[in-house]
């Protein structure tokens, strides 16, 4: 008799054993915006607790799978809240909300988030486990040996997508 697969853990489940992690995680992400920003890390972490109880039953098969899943949800919110940021200070003279330093490597400039969203975007039309290795690795912050586990690939091929998809984005944001 075959035994019964184990069901896939819950956000419900996930998200005690992940907070800690995922609060750290959104306090740099938000520790690197503009002092003006309004979003809290507790508030980022809820939110994407939000999105990731509406997602499919059966989204993630594990932690690092669960976090994966979270670092999109996070891409998407920071991405949301600084568009409709940009939308509201249209106009008014007002500085955007931006990333210090993210995809620049000599510091010159500051590169918003909404920015880095439509490179990933223009890069996933091509080469989309590169977007997801950025997802993983930036805005999971999980490990090479553990971003090649989520997508099962090799850790030599995880390497090889982030230093193409670096390069890809230095190139695109300059």
């Amino acid at each position: 008799m075959a035994a019964t697969p184990a069901p896939h853990p819950s956000a419900d489940e996930l998200m005690p054993i992940v907070y800690d992690q995922l609060r750290a995680l959104a306090g740099s992400y938000i520790q690197r915006e503009r002092h003006d920003l309004s979003l809290e890390p507790s508030m980022l972490v809820n939110e994407t607790y939000l999105r990731m109880v509406k997602a499919p039953e059966h989204a993630w098969i594990d932690q690092n799978h669960f976090l994966a899943v979270a670092a999109v949800a996070m891409r998407r919110i920071l991405v949301d809240h600084a568009r409709k940021r940009r939308a509201l200070k249209r106009g008014f003279g007002h500085a955007r909300v931006s990333l210090d330093n993210v995809a620049t490597t000599d510091g010159s400039r500051t590169v918003g988030i909404a920015e880095i969203d439509e490179a990933l975007t223009k890069l996933e039309a091509e080469h989309p486990r590169q977007v997801r290795v950025v997802e993983l690795r930036f805005f999971a912050g999980l490990s090479h040996e553990q971003i090649a586990i989520v997508l099962g690939v090799s850790r030599k091929t995880v390497v090889s997508d982030w230093g193409r998809a670096r390069d890809f984005l230095a190139e695109e944001l300059g």
